[in-house]
């Protein structure tokens, strides 16, 4: 799934550990306000839908749910 050389959005987690790559345009943007979101990142969560087929995701074995 997704292609990294064909990447519209690249990204990773601030310490580096996971990379992430979107090969598609990003649809509409949602934010949300609520208090857990800004007690973690110290303002507002905002996010995009991705389908799985344009998604990449490096040092996947970093990443926990």
């Amino acid at each position: 799934p997704g292609d990294r050389s064909e990447a519209v959005i690249a990204a990773s987690r601030s310490c580096g550990a996971v990379r992430f790559f979107v090969d598609a345009e990003l649809g509409e943007i949602d934010a949300c306000h609520r208090t857990q979101y800004r007690k973690q990142a110290g303002h507002f969560f905002a996010s995009a839908n991705v389908t799985h087929e344009h998604l990449c995701i490096d040092d996947e074995e970093n990443l926990t749910w």
